[in-house]
């Protein structure tokens, strides 16, 4: 039997890095920067530490391509065994890595409805992180408190990753050129990803809908899974 053995993490953990703990509340690096460790059965495969960003999805073109399978087209993953041996069919190419966290919660302010709904959107390279967020909420660091007074708020977060690796001082609108590249990067990649997410899932959504309840159903659309 051949056996490939992968172990990565779903997300990482703040622990008041950017006044926040735990996770799912952030895209900086403490939460999303994860460890991926694989090991391949074949010995020809190169041993080592690779420093080039990837993504996660990429694990799932590279265990196709380890078999043999296909890459589906419309998959936003790309197969990681160009880093571990110069022979692999084809290159890997990413040069940014994109990562979204949408929200659905109770509001705490009634004037904003029963629940509220934010996300945020990043693209990193390895010299620039940009981040875009519509949170309903701001964080007060002085009083370690959580303020929900205020409807979404759009706001952008730029880092140079390079002399400020920990994300602490956004340069938004001090380099315009490099946040209007990102910008029109990661718009660019949530057209797409939302294009591929409603054919995927007009594909499936009616067998899923045949198979389970109603309240199951509206668990998941509240959720953002339908």
């Amino acid at each position: 039997m051949t056996v490939v053995l992968i172990v990565l993490s779903d997300h990482g953990e703040e622990f008041g890095e950017h006044g926040n703990y735990g996770h799912s509340r952030h895209l900086y690096n403490e939460s999303i920067h994860v460890p991926l460790i694989v090991r391949f059965p074949e010995s020809d495969l190169r041993v080592g530490r690779v420093d080039t960003m990837v993504a996660m999805l990429d694990v799932f073109s590279t265990v196709l391509d380890l078999w043999g399978i296909k890459i589906p087209n419309q998959v936003e993953s790309e197969s990681l065994l160009p880093l571990t041996t110069p022979n692999a069919r084809g290159a890997y190419g990413r040069e940014a890595v994109f990562s979204t966290l949408d929200h659905v919660e109770p509001s705490l302010n009634a004037t904003l409805g029963s629940i509220v709904e934010w996300s945020t959107n990043a693209v990193q390279t390895t010299d620039w992180k940009y981040l875009r967020s519509n949170r309903p909420w701001v964080f007060d660091q002085a009083e370690s408190g959580l303020s929900m007074e205020q409807a979404p708020v759009e706001t952008a977060e730029l880092y140079n990753l390079k002399s400020d690796p920990k994300e602490m001082a956004s340069v938004s609108g001090q380099q315009q050129m490099s946040e209007d590249t990102l910008r029109e990067q990661l718009g660019a990649h949530r057209l797409q990803s939302q294009k591929t997410r409603s054919n995927v899932m007009g594909q499936e959504k009616q067998f899923i809908i045949e198979e389970i309840n109603k309240d199951t159903i509206d668990g998941l659309e509240a959720l953002g899974y339908l």
